[in-house]
């Protein structure tokens, strides 16, 4: 690029962040945003903070013959440790499903999330997600997989301890990840600004504090007395509720907030989906 310095950076800096995309999740794709830095010193300075924003932790799958499938993981954190680069991270995704529930699997995103190089101190959203799985799920008790993914959550927490930005869907069958979101709410709740959490844990009594403004929170049919805690409200400039059931009525919205004191005077922006 000869003539790169006739171009003004802030188009260059535009240009390149279109070519490259936002960070990706996927390794295979990653790795192609990687070598984008090779060309060039200006692209390097202008795209290593946007490749190197995001660590992820994902599964892949392969089918075997007898029509099995062999599930493994996929993460670009070995990367960002050999480069010893963990501190540019502002964003940590963890992505998993019904069938990938094991030992080996469970204990190899931990071992990903604490590698003795990696410094996790910038990270400040964390996404983490359970997929569905579309063919028979794993043979493991309840209780078995409700503790699994304690485990994971309990990794987390030791590895990365600043959120303010916690994602948590769960969309397995049976809320698989209920001790889990329980696990990260508490853990990160004081300093959390932005809670999205599918369906919503409870109880929701724990200790947010004015930081936080947004909140989203799916209906969770299995809680009885569906309840917000007063201090949600506080400081909550958003609120999206969804997977409302088709019974909803406005006499459950009462009972759920004004019931319980709940005042809302910074809130600007209301949002119920109904299922």
């Amino acid at each position: 690029m000869d003539d790169e310095t006739k171009i003004p950076y802030n188009v260059i800096d535009q240009i390149l962040r279109e070519v490259a995309g936002p960070p990706s999740t996927t390794l295979a794709k990653w790795k192609q945003q990687v070598a984008l830095l090779g060309v060039c010193s200006l692209w390097t300075k202008i795209l290593f903070p946007v490749v190197y924003s995001r660590a992820f932790v994902d599964y892949a799958m392969e089918w075997k013959r007898f029509d099995s499938q062999h599930l493994f993981v996929t993460s670009n954190i070995p990367y960002i440790a050999a480069r010893n680069c963990s501190k540019s991270v502002k964003k940590m995704s963890i992505r998993t499903f019904e069938a990938s529930i094991n030992v080996s699997i469970n204990e190899r995103i931990t071992e990903l999330l604490q590698l003795d190089s990696l410094d996790w101190s910038s990270v400040k959203s964390l996404y983490v997600c359970c997929e569905r799985q579309a063919a028979r799920v794993h043979e493991l008790e309840s209780d078995d997989i409700l503790n699994s993914f304690g485990n994971i959550a309990e990794g987390i927490t030791k590895a990365i301890s600043n959120v303010s930005e916690l994602d948590i869907f769960d969309y397995s069958r049976h809320m698989f990840m209920s001790k889990m979101a329980q696990i990260l709410v508490n853990e990160y709740a004081p300093g959390l600004q932005h809670l999205h959490a599918l369906p919503v844990p409870q109880p929701l009594d724990v200790h947010f504090t004015a930081e936080l403004t947004y909140l989203g929170i799916g209906y969770n049919p299995s809680v009885e007395n569906f309840r917000l805690p007063a201090v949600c409200a506080k400081s909550l400039k958003s609120l999206k509720m969804t997977r409302i059931p088709e019974t909803f009525s406005w006499r459950f919205l009462e009972a759920s907030l004004a019931g319980s004191k709940v005042s809302f005077p910074c809130l600007t922006t209301l949002i119920i989906g109904f299922q």
